[in-house]
């Protein structure tokens, strides 16, 4: 299935224009990212480990979930779907608190990914043996 991305202009603004993730990734076009980590009551924070099919940091530790914020979601509507996609863990909305935001730019090959990242932090007890991996 195609994922479609808002585009966004170099100061993060909507440009009421929609692409492919592969358009964007080919053409350097600005999209958003999101990025959540989760941290249990003993302040352990979780990290899932990349596939080693994965083009960018292909066999790498992450952060506990994130990725691409399709067209037409808000960031905390991606967090809560890329932990559930990813992991298996349902959050809330109410689970979530905005932390901070960048501007990253990573090429490797034929892939200029241009984000404006959103950052959240969830506070919320997990059974690692319960994740779907």
């Amino acid at each position: 299935m195609e994922e479609y991305f808002d585009v966004l202009d170099e100061k993060g603004n909507f440009t009421n224009t929609v692409e492919t993730r592969k358009k964007c990734h080919a053409e350097g076009l600005w999209h958003k990212a999101v990025v959540v980590f989760i941290i249990n009551s003993k302040n352990q924070v979780l990290l899932q480990k990349r596939s080693k099919n994965k083009r960018m940091w292909p066999d790498m530790w992450d952060i506990t979930a994130g990725g691409h914020v399709d067209a037409g979601e808000f960031g905390f509507q991606s967090v809560l779907r890329e932990s559930e996609e990813e992991l298996g863990i349902k959050l809330k909305k109410e689970d979530l608190t905005f932390i901070g935001s960048s501007l990253s730019t990573n090429i490797k090959g034929d892939i200029v990914n241009k984000h404006f990242n959103e950052y959240y932090i969830a506070t919320k007890e997990i059974d690692e043996t319960k994740l779907h991996l």
